[in-house]
């Protein structure tokens, strides 16, 4: 048989075409056009949507931490044990890890069985695994009161139960929608829970009919399945509408942490947001004269979902005296730092004078009476000459002391 010589200069056997018969090929060799990272990808389309989907913000979710004590508080807390929402309403269980967010996102379209990979882990996103999760019962699809309501339902019957007395549907671009300032307090209090937890948006101020159909059955105490729901919006998500938030990032961070996906410490981890509590709902604006309050908020931008309407009072008017002192006290404190910033200069020119006589004096060979070394006095701290300022006559306390000293200068910009 011919052989030939290796790079090491020893001889090896070529392959004939005989041999090569029954040997496995050698794995073909990606392209760079199909390179892509497989530690956290499962193909190079996968790489190519976790860049679209990067410049997106993750919507964070947020819970109930209502009491007992108000009326809203009791109908939510009964909202909440007729549907067994318990966990699912309370402050989200797990911080959101925002790269197991753009991740799973990017993987998912590639997913078999209801199974993400996510850094090498199948991460279980079932219907049952998120219902696990969340503490929801796992509602049979033919008894659950959502889907029921979604055949036989009336807008009529929607706008009776959420609206204020004499609102109605109104139509903006062409759909059937509800504002939000029309709304009941007790509905404005759960549409702020579904728009952050169960049916993300990141703004809103008119409510399509998908999300007021879920506001009534959750009002009304009609079954949803939650994590059916979920499901199926995660399933759907729109990779091509750059605006839209990406959801759920406590509940897919949940799931992986449950499935063992390794951490990273660049992980970015964000909180939820606040929970929604007594004194917020209490805040929410109930809007009285229906036409006018139209007139006052058009052309009004969105506020964003998870801060409360408020109505804030006017700032309180400080006096020219006040103002005047704590203009004097910022003046004697910076002066201050200023004197204490010159002994500080001081003392370092010191010190590296000392060092330098040093060095000088132990680089001599012989050291005698008649060459020595002389060092420079060490620099004395002495007190700022400038008294603290006076209180204002209407502030002083109880036999304040008077100073006379001059203020001291204004702070030097140099």
């Amino acid at each position: 048989m011919r052989r030939t010589k290796n790079t090491a200069g020893s001889t090896a056997p070529s392959s004939s075409r005989g041999q090569s018969k029954g040997k496995s090929k050698r794995p073909r060799q990606q392209s760079p056009e199909e390179e892509y990272n497989s530690s956290i990808f499962t193909s190079k389309v996968a790489e190519e949507r976790y860049d679209k989907i990067l410049p997106r913000n993750v919507i964070l979710e947020r819970g109930f931490n209502v009491s007992n004590t108000s009326d809203i508080g009791k109908l939510i807390r009964n909202s909440i044990v007729g549907h067994d929402w318990g966990r699912y309403c309370a402050v989200p269980e797990f911080d959101a890890n925002v790269n197991f967010v753009y991740e799973f996102y990017a993987n998912l379209p590639d997913s078999q069985r209801d199974v993400v990979t996510v850094r090498g882990k199948p991460v279980d996103m079932s219907v049952e695994a998120i219902n696990d999760l969340l503490g929801t019962p796992n509602v049979p699809f033919e008894n659950e009161g959502y889907r029921e309501w979604l055949r036989s339902g009336s807008h009529e019957e929607m706008s009776r139960v959420l609206c204020i007395p004499g609102e109605d549907w109104v139509t903006e671009k062409g759909k059937r929608v509800l504002k939000r300032d029309q709304l009941t307090r007790i509905a404005k209090a759960w549409i702020y829970f579904v728009c952050a937890r169960l049916y993300p948006i990141k703004h809103f101020t008119a409510l399509d009919e998908d999300r007021i159909q879920v506001l009534f059955c959750i009002v009304k105490g009609l079954s949803i399945n939650v994590g059916r729901f979920i499901y199926t919006w995660m399933k759907k998500l729109d990779y091509t509408n750059e605006r839209h938030g990406l959801p759920y990032p406590s509940i897919i961070t949940g799931l992986c942490t449950n499935a063992g996906v390794p951490r990273s410490k660049r992980d970015t981890i964000k909180s939820p947001m606040g929970p929604i509590t007594d004194s917020i709902i209490d805040r929410y604006k109930i809007r009285e004269e229906p036409q006018a309050e139209d007139a006052e908020e058009e052309g009004e931008e969105e506020p964003p979902l998870n801060e409360p309407l408020l109505r804030l009072p006017a700032p309180p008017v400080i006096d020219p005296a006040t103002i005047d002192y704590i203009a004097h006290c910022s003046h004697y404190l910076v002066g201050g730092f200023q004197h204490t910033q010159q002994y500080m200069h001081q003392q370092a020119e010191y010190g590296a004078s000392h060092i330098n006589q040093l060095n000088d004096l132990y680089s001599r060979w012989d050291i005698n009476q008649e060459n020595q070394v002389l060092f420079p006095p060490y620099p004395q701290y002495s007190d700022y000459p400038y008294a603290p300022p006076q209180w204002p006559p209407h502030m002083a306390p109880p036999d304040y002391p008077a100073h006379s000293s001059p203020p001291p200068p204004p702070p030097n910009d140099e």
